[in-house]
């Protein structure tokens, strides 16, 4: 497989609409920033919350390191 990709998409099909596809590839960008944005705030909250067992605490936060590490992986 020469091109490991999810999703082919050419310049003919980007040309047929290109306001639809800049619309979602901007949105898509704008929501993974918000993400990456927000996430250092939800780890600290979640690890100062003192009623939440220390383990759930832990995969909460390396749920959230290991999505952020996926989004600046993209």
């Amino acid at each position: 497989m020469t091109r490991p990709h999810l999703i082919k998409l050419n310049l003919t099909d980007i040309s047929r609409a290109p306001i639809v596809f800049y619309t979602i590839f901007g949105v898509d960008i704008l929501l993974n920033l918000l993400v990456l944005l927000t996430t250092p705030f939800l780890v600290v909250a979640v690890r100062r919350s003192g009623v939440i067992h220390r383990n759930f605490r832990w995969q909460v936060v390396l749920a959230g390191l290991y999505y952020n590490l996926g989004i600046v992986a993209r």
